[in-house]
């Protein structure tokens, strides 16, 4: 798949996979960066309710998508996330995503840590008012806060 940046200047890119591990802006930068990744639909809903739950529906979803999610997780020190996510990946809702290179088709992911003296996984800080929630198997507690 193809595709073309808008901003802040105009390129084309040949490919998609790899084009997050590309940018040199993290390796390059001497000071905390936080980014952030979100999609919405045209009217900026980023879920909708079915059966009293927030899903994120099929249409705002797509395999490049997720993959460009996946690379920017890959590059991350931290991953920041809240238990009503733990919660709803406990009740099979959510996929789990906590977990740099898995599934298997996201296993290059591990691998470009590894290949740049990264740890294994990130940290993954849960904000929480209730803390109740429970921690998926694929997270090991001396990385999660």
């Amino acid at each position: 798949m193809n595709t073309t940046q808008l901003y802040p200047q105009y390129k084309e890119y040949e490919r998609l996979h790899g084009i997050y591990l590309d940018d040199p802006l993290l390796s390059e930068c001497d000071s905390p960066i936080v980014y952030s990744n979100f999609l919405s639909s045209l009217d900026g809903r980023i879920a909708i309710s079915e059966n009293k739950q927030l899903i994120l529906p099929d249409r705002l979803t797509s395999e490049a998508d997720h993959r460009l999610f996946m690379e920017l997780q890959a590059q991350a020190d931290c991953l920041i996330t809240h238990g009503g996510y733990l919660r709803a990946l406990a009740a099979g809702r959510l996929d789990n995503i906590l977990h740099v290179g898995q599934p298997e088709e996201y296993a290059d992911l591990a691998d470009w840590r590894r290949q740049r003296g990264l740890p294994e996984q990130p940290l993954v800080v849960v904000c929480s008012n209730t803390l109740e929630f429970t921690l998926p198997d694929s997270l090991e507690p001396k990385h999660v806060w």
